[in-house]
């Protein structure tokens, strides 16, 4: 990324299911092209009915209205963030558990304090 992407808006988008659930919240420059490989390559692909999309001035802007909005609306498929963030909320750092992946769930976790869980 050069310096000048930095002064480009840059979009979160919301995906949402037919019954109006929040699927998931991202942020892109380029939001169409983020959809298709979304389409592409999630699992939760066939879910999607509609998206909204809102406009940020810059990426720091962006990227602090999607940390909020995922922190704040829970979406169903942004889990890694909300685990990670609630984790963390709890004094507890898992940094080779992936939650997409179960083969990384018994894998150990370190408390504030040092212990393993």
């Amino acid at each position: 990324m050069s310096p000048r992407d930095l002064d480009k808006p840059v979009s979160i988008y919301r995906v949402f299911d037919a019954e109006g659930v929040l699927l998931y919240v991202g942020q892109s420059s380029s939001p169409l092209s983020r959809l298709d490989e979304h389409k592409r390559l999630q699992v939760w692909q066939m879910q999607i009915a509609s998206v909204t999309v809102e406009w940020h001035a810059t990426r720091e802007d962006a990227l602090a209205a999607e940390k909020e909005a995922i922190r704040e609306e829970g979406p169903v498929w942004n889990y890694h963030h909300l685990l990670s963030g609630r984790l963390k909320k709890l004094g507890i750092f898992c940094p080779e558990v992936d939650v997409r992946d179960p083969d990384t769930w018994g894998a150990s976790c370190v408390t504030a304090q040092g212990g393993r869980g």
